[in-house]
């Protein structure tokens, strides 16, 4: 959608880019760990979308193009 005089909202450049460049993921906690994981997340300085996502890469062994990578040796034999 575009204003009156043809171009684009901020919003609607801000969404549209959103959505060509990141994977939307919901996550489900039980009431109160909201709280607890936004309180973890300021003691680290980072926002909570920051400090979930720091766990990701390490524990899926993403590459460093931000890609899981389907070839990495996950040690089980």
């Amino acid at each position: 959608m575009t204003n009156k005089g043809g171009a684009y909202s901020m919003t609607e450049y801000k969404n549209a880019y959103a959505s060509a460049n990141y994977d939307r993921l919901y996550v489900f906690v039980p009431k109160g760990s909201k709280e607890l994981i936004r309180a973890a997340a300021q003691a680290q300085g980072k926002t909570i979308n920051e400090y979930v996502t720091g766990f990701i890469p390490s524990d899926l062994m993403i590459e460093r193009h931000g890609r899981i990578d389907n070839n990495v040796d996950s040690g089980a034999e």
